[in-house]
């Protein structure tokens, strides 16, 4: 059996989120679904999003999950977890992790 060794629990979670690449050349932003979420970050699906450029690892993100805005940072990109190149799974950690409510900032 294999363990979760995550500090955070995950709630599988399909919410709206919001994105605006931060660091970017060009303009990369969009909106998706959140696949799961916890108090350190969360994984979502773009699906409807203006391409300048790809989401890359590294990259900083301005967020609005679920009503609240936030800031993360880019862990990963899976370029085939849906089965869809143009949609990658992302997984961001939050700023200010694990309390992500109270950062606002404007997407």
């Amino acid at each position: 059996m294999k363990t979760d060794r995550r500090r955070y629990t995950r709630k599988e979670k399909g919410v709206t989120v919001h994105f605006v690449v931060a660091d970017a050349d060009s303009a990369v932003k969009g909106a998706g679904f959140t696949r799961n979420v916890s108090r350190g970050g969360m994984y979502f699906r773009p699906q409807h999003w203006r391409q300048g450029g790809g989401i890359e690892k590294g990259q900083k993100l301005r967020l609005r999950v679920d009503g609240r805005r936030c800031d993360g940072r880019v862990l990963r990109v899976d370029e085939d977890a849906f089965g869809d190149r143009e949609s990658p799974g992302v997984a961001v950690r939050f700023h200010g992790s694990p309390e992500y409510g109270p950062q606002k900032r404007a997407v």
